[in-house]
Parts: C-alpha cells; structure tokens; sequence
C-alpha cells in the first residue's frame, strides 16, 4: 500500500510514498505585454507635449474628446485599427493660440471665455436659462451639434462673478472664464456662438524629439509616426538607438507610400541597416474603395506587429481591412524586397492581402554581437519579451534576497520559471538560466547567463515530386 508523505521529511522504510497539489498554481512569473502603440499626432486640438492613453473598445470616443478629427488623427485611427489594445498619443506642437468669446451684459463686456488648448477646432457655446429651475441658468459648450459640457450658475446679479466661479468649481474639460470687474447685471443669451480666433501650433521636426520623450516612462512594443518625412524618420531612428541603453525595447515602423519606385524603397531600407526598425511600404485599397496609404498604412503594420504575440509571425498575416493591392509585383521584385529589409503586402492563394514577409531593416549582423535570427520581426519580438519578462521578475527580487547560495538560488529559480513559462507558450526551446560560473556572485551582486534558442515559424516549404510513367495507366 501507498503513504503520503511530507516534504523535507525523512522515512526509512521501503514503500510507495505520495503527496497531491494543486497543479493550476504555478507562481504567475511577469508576462508577455502585447498590442502597445505610441504615436506622435497633429491635431486641432488637446493637450500639447503629454500623453494620453487610448484603449480598445472607448479609443474612437476618447480620441475624438481628447483631440478631435482633424491633423493626422486618421493616422492613430489606422494604429488602432491595426489591433491594438492600447495607444499612447502625444499632441505635437509649440505656439498657436486658443479660440475666444466675449459674453455680454447687454452692451457691456461681461465674460471671456477662453478654449483650454489652442487649434482651431470648432466650438460653440450657449447662455440660457435652466429649464424648470428657477435662479439658475446654465453653460452649454457644443462640439458640432453634440453637447459635451454643460455648466450651471445662479441668476440675477453678480452672474458673470458666479460664471467664472462655476467654471473653476467644476475643472471644465474645455473652457476657463474671467470675469470683468465691476460688471454684475445679467448675462446676455448666446445660442451656439463659436469661438473665434483659433490658430493650430506649429509642429517642427524638433517637436518629434519631445514626443519621444514624453514617451520614455512607458512601455509599447511599436511607435510609428504619422509622417514619412526622412527627416523625422531619421530622428526616430536615433532616438531607438539611444534610448535602447535606457530599456527601451520599441520596434520602430516607418516607411514610404507604395508609389514610390520599388527600388527607390529597397534602397530606403537597406540604407537603415537595423533590427529594431521595419520599414514598410505598401498602399492597398480598403473595403470602401478607398486608397490607404502612407503614414495610415504604415500606422496599420505597426498595429499589427505590436498586436501579434511573439509565438507567431507576421508572415502572410492579413492587413485588416484590405481589399486589394495597388501594386502587382514579380517573384523576383519580392525576394529583393527580402534581401533589403524591405516589408511589403502580397496576395496570397485566397486573394486575400498578406504580408508578404517578416523581415525588419537589418541586413549585415553584427559578427560579435547579433545572429541571423535579429533579421526578424517575430524573433526580435521573442528576444524583446524576453529582456522585458525577466527585467520585470528580476526587479522584484531586488533588495529582496541576500548575497548568498541561497539567495542566488532563489534568483536562479525565478529565472527559470520565466524562461520554463516561455518555452510551454511556444516561443523558447530548453532554455536555461545559470550563474555565470566566470564572474560569480558577491554581497550585492550576481552575473546570470541565459541560454536559450527562440522558436521560429516555417517560412519555407520545399516539395520533390518524382513522377514515374506507366505504359499501363
């Protein structure tokens, strides 16, 4: 017959010993963050140079409140639309100036009420009684025919004192009121007036380098921008580079419109050299029989590459909402295409629109630092999680655990599970992480080395028929 035993006991007679736990549990290790966007944006309005935050299911509303339609507000749309989950969106811009509005006491200046961000989007306002509550009138602030905030004040003398007390009390999302000194009749009603006066910043290329910025505390797994100026492009380009050394693990995509000479677009990329940047470059024709193109299309990959997990690839992957290519290129044009870190759409078999490949801008590894395998997106992106799961499990461990055997231990243990965790979700083969014999451990410290090989998906499929003739078929 069988015992239970218990762990860390002895038991000296031969015989079948067990014990039962619960095999769910299994000490959650940090895990893989996917579907992250950052995106700079022009827009008529919002706030400038801060970062909002946008999720699937409330960003078409969220974006529109924060910003409106206009500038390049399609662009994050597209991002969205690619498959994230959440957006990072700055406003760019310096300067500009806010949309104004003179309320009147009768003749006499009463109120001046002043947009909170400057841009030129169309705005209206309404002073009116408060139906069926007596001493009370209200503020009604309209975007289009929609009303978005309305603010209420009491009647009678002194009202443009009590407005702009109002508008402080409740933090307007839209609006900040200053009243004239020595004014105290009624206000005089406005229907639907606009604000007027607006003007948009100007956005240079230097403001790009304060959206990077305003980026830095989070994380995200793509940024593209909502331009294919070279000269941004190139600014993006250096900041990746740079703020890699700070833990930045972004995919930067950039790109060109697919009118651009095939090779002209070759070149473009293959000139980038670099792992962390896709360069893509295909228009396509939406379900509307509208042409998408540049930034939108762009914008629309890179949701796409930061959407999908890194146990899967890219490779023939639909573009959501492609109905057809504007371009039919050779067999040959392609496997150039692959050869100079160039991503394009293809059709596949279905004639559905796909990405053709899954390569990235790199095209000559560094010998000491890189392999062949940094030419990806899906295994760049498994590399990627890596750095990022076990950074965020190691952290948890400092100042934690002692500078001892059983400390390193401990490390070694939570280390593993992330890689072991990994491995079971397809995405690492027998990885291992160990001291690093060479350079030891001390009081407050400790050198760990990760062995690991990265799951890749089957690109290639080669087929030998031999056909054998039959005088008796």
């Amino acid at each position: 017959m069988g015992y239970v035993y218990e762990d860390g006991k002895e038991y000296p007679r031969a015989g079948v010993y067990r014990r039962s736990s619960n095999g769910n549990v299994n000490n959650a290790v940090a895990s893989a963050l996917d579907g992250i966007g950052a995106l700079p944006i022009k827009s008529d309005w919002g706030p400038l140079n801060e970062v909002t935050i946008h999720e699937i299911g409330t960003s078409d509303v969220t974006m529109k409140n924060t910003y409106g339609t206009g500038g390049t507000m399609s662009v994050a749309e597209a991002y969205m639309d690619g498959g994230l989950d959440k957006l990072y969106l700055v406003r760019l811009g310096t300067g500009g100036k806010s949309g104004k509005i003179e309320l009147k006491s009768n003749e006499t200046k009463a109120v001046t009420l002043t947009l909170k961000y400057p841009g030129t989007h169309e705005f209206t306002v309404s002073v009116r009684d408060k139906l069926g509550a007596e001493s009370t009138r209200e503020l009604v602030i309209y975007d289009g025919a929609k009303e978005v905030e309305t603010i209420t004040f009491t009647s009678g003398t002194g009202e443009p004192k009590a407005l702009e007390k109002a508008v402080e009390d409740v933090q307007s999302n839209y609006i900040t009121a200053k009243a004239e000194d020595g004014v105290t009749d009624a206000i005089t009603d406005v229907s639907q007036q606009p604000f007027e006066g607006g003007e948009n910043p100007t956005a240079t290329t230097a403001d790009y380098s304060t959206a990077f910025e305003a980026f830095e505390p989070y994380y995200y797994n793509t940024i593209a921008l909502d331009t294919v100026d070279s000269d941004v492009q190139a600014l993006l380009i250096e900041y990746i580079n740079t703020s890699f050394k700070d833990g930045n693990l972004a995919i930067a995509v950039i790109g060109d419109k697919g009118s651009v000479d095939i090779n002209k677009r070759m070149e473009n990329a293959s000139k980038i050299d670099n792992y962390p940047i896709v360069y893509f470059a295909s228009d396509f024709i939406n379900s509307d029989g509208e042409t998408v193109s540049g930034p939108e299309a762009i914008a629309k990959a890179a949701g796409v590459i930061a959407a999908t997990p890194s146990s899967k690839s890219i490779v023939r992957t639909e573009m959501p909402g492609a109905a057809k290519l504007t371009e039919r290129l050779k067999n040959s044009q392609y496997e150039n295409a692959v050869r100079n870190g160039l991503l394009l759409l293809s059709v596949n078999a279905d004639g559905k629109v796909v990405f053709d490949s899954g390569v990235n801008t790199l095209i000559n590894p560094d010998e000491e630092k890189q392999d062949n395998g940094w030419k990806k997106i899906k295994r760049a992106k498994v590399r990627h999680e890596t750095f990022y799961r076990l950074d965020c499990e190691m952290d948890k461990l400092i100042g934690k655990v002692n500078g001892t055997k059983d400390g390193i231990a401990n490390v070694i243990q939570r280390g593993q599970a992330v890689l072991d965790t990994m491995a079971d979700e397809g995405k690492l083969i027998d990885p291992t992480f160990k001291l690093d014999t060479n350079k030891g451990y001390g009081a407050d410290y400790g050198y760990f080395v990760v062995n690991a090989v990265d799951v890749d998906t089957l690109e290639r499929i080669f087929i030998h028929y031999k056909w054998k003739y039959s005088e008796n078929s």
